[in-house]
């Protein structure tokens, strides 16, 4: 191990092991410690049931840049659980006051080494998301189904039929999918954003939640998307960005530095988030605080993107914006059966145009700027996967274009030629009253030879499913994912 401690700092490390032995769920792994936070994790390889080495070796610390003073070293012939991490780095410490802050600030697990809600609510500093039910739904607005796929049709209190919503079933699950649909009311409370909380333990509000990614859905913890089922309940809910050395600003820099924060809590009211797990990301909640903090950034140097210089008025993101969350679901039917599930990143969702400053067209799918006088600016956009899905009236509806230009017309006639064209020869294009969609796409398997650049997208097929197979669009991010627009890349 190798590491980089300023001049005169104590730094506590500890490693602990787990054998694999046939009862550890976690065999295997090397968890390090620095002061007490679990920092880092590496898989050994090898048949042992404990630490020890058949042929062991000296530990060596040492440092060419300056002195190291050792103060203790301490062999376990167990596996330190995160409570004895923590309360034998407490114990290092050299005050009383310094050993009790640290009690008292980490007091969040239970008898089991769970956290536990009740211990994160008596902390009254972290903001948390509890979610009950868990049962199946038809669909992400919550609909149930019949047999055909429909939705089915219930009367309401007044006398109006309307989309019977909810649950089915009696088997309560977290959803592994992102066609498995739950229906999963929940409640957020951020302590010191209580402004920002919505729902109550004894009221949640009504959600579908799904699975969120691609390669994540691997991982044994998923992203979670959380959509809230009815109109009126939307939110924006997200802390504001703290403000380090606000005191010592300057009347005029203060100023601006509240500016800063205030507008976050100006976003849009959206029915959409994401809990990101990242499950293998060493950067945990640090990888939406560095979005945050860029977007600062690029604030205070005048960076804008399109959207915040076409409406400097609106509050507009460019960038994903979100806050650490711990999460908990409520597997009874009563208050107090809640099981810590997870600490996540709470995100807005990257679906929700509006965030960034776009606004839907006719179709309501993709997002576009509007001019000053709210209307679309025109342009080109590659066709949607119309080949699959096929409706002659569009060669009567509508002109297709070889290139995005106006004297680029397409001559085809029928959908077998379509066809032929975009698998075979490139993009068709059509004209839109809006700009061209921005697209930014993702490598979906790297080992096809397509992301490796060694073939052709068209080459040997007849159709996208190569396309398809190797590359996700990941903007615009539409819920129901299509083929569409990806011929234009």
């Amino acid at each position: 191990m190798r590491a980089y401690i300023t001049e005169d700092q104590r730094v506590h490390i500890t490693f602990s092991i787990q054998s694999n032995s046939a009862n550890n769920t976690n065999a295997n792994l090397i968890y390090t410690y620095v002061n007490g936070v679990l920092s880092g994790l590496v898989k050994y390889s090898g048949n042992i049931q404990d630490s020890s080495s058949e042929s062991p070796s000296y530990l060596i610390f040492d440092s060419t840049y300056g002195d190291i003073d050792l103060y203790s070293v301490r062999v376990y012939s167990v596996y330190s659980s995160d409570r004895i991490v923590l309360n034998n780095y407490a114990a290092d410490l050299p005050t009383v006051a310094e050993r009790l802050a640290i009690a008292e600030n980490n007091d969040a697990l239970n008898s089991n080494d769970e956290i536990s809600l009740t211990k994160v609510q008596s902390l009254g500093n972290i903001p948390y998301i509890v979610f009950t039910g868990g049962l199946a739904t038809g669909d992400k607005k919550g609909n149930i189904l019949d047999s055909e796929g429909n939705p089915i049709k219930v009367l309401n209190d007044k006398g109006e039929y309307v989309n019977q919503t909810g649950g089915t079933g009696t088997i309560r699950a977290l959803p592994t999918g992102k066609k498995d649909f739950r229906y999963m009311p929940c409640y957020f409370v951020d302590p010191e954003h209580p402004d920002r909380n919505f729902g109550t333990a004894n009221a949640p509000v009504e959600a579908v939640v799904y699975a969120q990614g691609t390669s994540s859905l691997a991982y044994p913890v998923k992203n979670l998307r959380v959509r809230f089922m009815n109109k009126k309940d939307k939110y924006s809910l997200l802390p504001a960005i703290p403000i380090e050395g606000l005191d010592s600003m300057d009347a005029a820099t203060q100023e601006k530095a509240l500016a800063e924060q205030e507008k976050w809590t100006k976003l849009p009211k959206v029915a959409l988030f994401t809990l990101k797990a990242d499950y293998m990301d060493s950067s945990l909640a640090h990888n939406t605080g560095t979005g945050n903090a860029l977007a600062a950034i690029y604030d205070s140097v005048n960076i804008k993107s399109v959207a915040q210089e076409q409406y400097p008025d609106k509050t507009i993101c460019n960038n994903v914006v979100g806050c650490p969350v711990i999460a908990f679901w409520r597997t009874g039917d009563s208050i107090g059966t809640e099981t810590y599930i997870g600490r996540y990143n709470f995100d807005t969702d990257k679906a929700e145009h509006s965030l960034f400053g776009f606004e839907p067209d006719e179709d309501g799918t993709y997002g576009r700027l509007v001019d000053a006088n709210n209307n679309y600016i025109t342009g080109f956009q590659g066709t949607v996967d119309e080949s699959k899905k096929w409706d002659e009236d569009n060669l009567a509806s509508k002109t297709y274009y070889t290139a995005p230009r106006d004297d680029a017309v397409w001559t085809g006639n029928s959908a077998a030629a379509f066809k032929t064209y975009v698998t075979k020869t490139g993009p068709l294009y059509e004209k839109v009253e809006g700009p061209g969609t921005i697209q930014c796409w993702e490598f979906l398997n790297n080992a096809a030879d397509l992301c490796g650049f060694r073939i052709d997208w068209h080459e040997g097929v007849d159709d996208m499913d190569i396309w398809t197979a190797a590359f996700e669009s990941r903007y615009p991010e539409y819920e129901d994912q299509v083929g569409s627009d990806k011929r234009a890349f």
